[in-house]
């Protein structure tokens, strides 16, 4: 719509009209740097690398016609457009068969999109060049003959093919950069600017490359711009946040806190005596953590090691000292507890302890052995399984042994009692005793038989004197052994034969 007597444009709404009509050409130009798809996949950029003549060339050892050459493609989330329009495209090469028998008729070019799923959707195909023989340039056009729709992660692809006759086969030769530049042209409208370049207002909020990768935003200190998601792998110098609120950091790997606040409370060096409530979470010995004085930490205040359940340990490595009492309200659980000393006395009572273990020296001045009570370094009576004294042995009183062992035919007389029993089974059951105790009494006593007529013979290992055997031959025979100067000693006998 326009003014009738001016003929200006008086509707702001032509202004898409004229967008989507004057059109922008955009190039990509051909290189042999080869594409992370591998194979015959190379890169097209967006601008002409600068670098020397190269080429890429393809064996063919048959004819006929589309004859696979090599491929292009544009960089990933490029051309960065969602819709690619009808119209006329143009590719520029410069291609020549440099070897072979066969008659290379002519070349042709497919245009594709390439999904991020490796989905290739051929969008069209060329005209055929006339033929390749020397090195020439050569312009092939395709037609769209509607608008294509991509995603804004779709790749453009180009990929080249040869028509042969005659002979067996040809090597074919495409030339890129130099003065070879072999590029791809087509026809966008002029909203591609919004996709592709930044403007100049502040408002940034066409900025949505897909996770595109820019080392340069060009954005001035005056600019403001909002991202929806920006990834910034380092900050070219040092910045300031200050007056500014982070609702949420997220997490921080590695931070390394050296002045402001936390939770209100002000950092000096690294160091605040005001810190309600602090939580470290660390997997390893990286630092020392230094709880205050009773200057900082008052009587009214809790140090709590919470660990949550019992599938929790807490490990104190090394040695630590504990410079305070257990509360005694406390039940504290130790699987292995070293004391060097108590700093005083202390009462166990009513506890059992299973197994002591050795004690190196202990004094006893209460309390019970066995169930016998002791008080005052004495005892009024007492019954025990084994006492035994390596050193003198005082008793103000009688000492009653009262343990008796056995014997049944052959075999070792006990000297962990008092008296031994002989009961025979035959004649000359031979019986050993080994050496005992400094001081031990042993009475052996012959008290049953199996049958009539049977004897026994005892040998200890030391026997003082000339003899070696002591006999019992009739029920009664009984004999008083004292082990004294390291041999057995006869002290009483009532019909027992020593020989």
């Amino acid at each position: 719509a326009s003014d009738s007597a001016t003929g200006l444009v008086t509707q702001q709404s032509v202004k898409t009209y004229v967008d989507n009509t004057i059109g922008f050409s955009f190039n990509y130009f051909l290189n042999d740097t080869a594409d992370a798809i591998g194979g015959i996949y190379y890169k097209m950029e967006d601008n002409d690398l600068g670098g020397g003549e190269s080429t890429l060339s393809t064996i063919i050892g048959t004819t006929g016609n589309d004859k696979p050459l090599v491929n292009f493609i544009t960089p990933a989330n490029e051309p960065g457009v969602l819709q690619i329009e009808a119209g006329v495209y143009n590719m520029h090469v410069h291609a020549e068969k440099t070897a072979g028998s066969s008659t290379v008729d002519g070349i042709y070019w497919e245009l594709y999109k390439r999904e991020v799923s490796t989905v290739e959707t051929l969008l069209g195909t060329s005209e055929i060049s006339s033929a390749v023989t020397v090195k020439a340039p050569f312009n092939m056009h395709l037609v769209l003959s509607s608008a294509v729709t991509l995603a804004a992660t779709d790749r453009l692809l180009i990929k080249f093919y040869a028509n042969l006759s005659g002979g067996a086969g040809a090597t074919v030769a495409l030339y890129q950069e130099g003065t070879t530049d072999s590029y791809f042209s087509f026809q966008v409208t002029s909203n591609i600017l919004s996709n592709v370049f930044l403007r100049q207002d502040d408002n940034l909020a066409s900025l949505n490359n897909a996770g595109t990768s820019r080392t340069n935003l060009g954005l001035g200190a005056g600019d403001n711009p909002i991202f929806g998601n920006l990834t910034i792998t380092s900050f070219a110098a040092d910045w300031t946040n200050a007056g500014r609120t982070v609702a949420d950091m997220g997490i921080l790997t590695t931070v390394d806190i050296n002045g402001g606040t936390i939770d209100g409370v002000t950092i000096t060096g690294g160091t605040s005596t005001e810190l309600t409530a602090l939580s470290i979470r660390s997997t390893g010995a990286l630092f020392d953590q230094l709880f205050a004085t009773a200057t900082v930490f008052t009587a009214d205040r809790t140090l709590n090691f919470d660990i949550g359940d019992a599938d929790r340990t807490l490990t104190i490595s090394a040695n630590i000292a504990l410079d305070q009492n257990l509360l005694t309200t406390s039940d504290p659980t130790f699987g292995n507890l070293n004391i060097a000393s108590f700093g005083s006395d202390w009462n166990n009572a009513g506890r059992t302890v299973a197994d002591m273990g050795i004690l190196t020296t202990v004094d006893i001045n209460g309390g019970t052995i066995d169930g016998t009570a002791i008080g005052g370094a004495a005892t009024s009576s007492g019954v025990f399984s084994t006492l035994k004294a390596d050193n003198d042995f005082t008793a103000q009183a009688k000492i009653i042994f009262n343990s008796t062992t056995v014997t049944a035919g052959a075999g070792a007389v006990a000297i962990t009692g008092a008296i031994h029993e002989i009961t025979t089974t035959g004649i000359g059951d031979a019986l050993t005793l080994v050496d005992g105790l400094e001081g031990q009494r042993l009475n052996v006593v012959y008290v049953a038989e199996g049958g009539g007529g049977e004897t026994a013979i005892l040998t200890p290992t030391n026997l003082a004197g000339a003899d070696a055997t002591i006999t019992f031959n009739n029920l009664g025979d009984t004999v008083t052994l004292l082990f004294t100067a390291g041999a057995w000693y006869g002290v009483g006998v009532k019909d027992a034969v020593f020989a």
